[in-house]
């Protein structure tokens, strides 16, 4: 079963700016994450780019600006906090022999100039992968065992991969 979650693609012509917010957005992802409050990132996420937007438009309140620079605020804190609070741990092999993890937990898969965040979890004795991306947003699906998770989870990152360097091409 997949469920994926769209958002807003980062436009901008700074290579640093856009790598800068990349990361912003993941550590915020990993550290809802690890609190089990996806639903409360998925919020801020909404609430902020519905901010961004009036303020786009000239039609945001001047609560609405002070919202923004609250959440700002708190991403930028949790950036320079976060991994803190959680452990990242790095995912063995390689797209072409296969992705191999081991446990539940949470991580940052990188590959070329890519990084992927994945979030592993026991949901009622199966297992339940969320690959987040900050420029795609997330995908998540489920798998009776890690084995064939990791079997899905190399698959969905070879195609991802694949997608994203046939864009860079062109």
């Amino acid at each position: 079963k997949y469920s994926a979650l769209s958002q807003s693609i980062t436009l901008s012509g700074d290579l640093n700016r856009i790598k800068k917010r990349n990361m912003e957005m993941s550590v915020t992802y990993l550290y809802f994450s690890s609190k089990e409050n996806t639903s409360g990132f998925h919020d801020l996420l909404s609430r902020h780019q519905d901010i961004c937007h009036n303020i786009t438009n000239e039609y945001a309140s001047i609560d609405e600006v002070k919202q923004l620079d609250k959440i700002n605020q708190k991403i930028n804190t949790l950036e320079s906090n976060t991994y803190n609070d959680i452990a990242l741990m790095g995912a063995r092999g390689n797209l072409n022999r296969g992705i191999e993890i081991n446990a539940n937990g949470y991580y940052q898969v990188v590959f070329e100039n890519n990084t992927i965040n994945l979030v592993v979890e026991n949901d009622d004795g199966n297992y339940r992968y969320r690959i987040y991306d900050p420029e795609a947003g997330e995908l998540v699906f489920r798998a009776n065992s890690i084995d064939d998770g990791n079997k899905v989870l190399t698959s969905q990152l070879t195609k991802y991969v694949s997608a994203t360097n046939q864009n860079n091409l062109s």
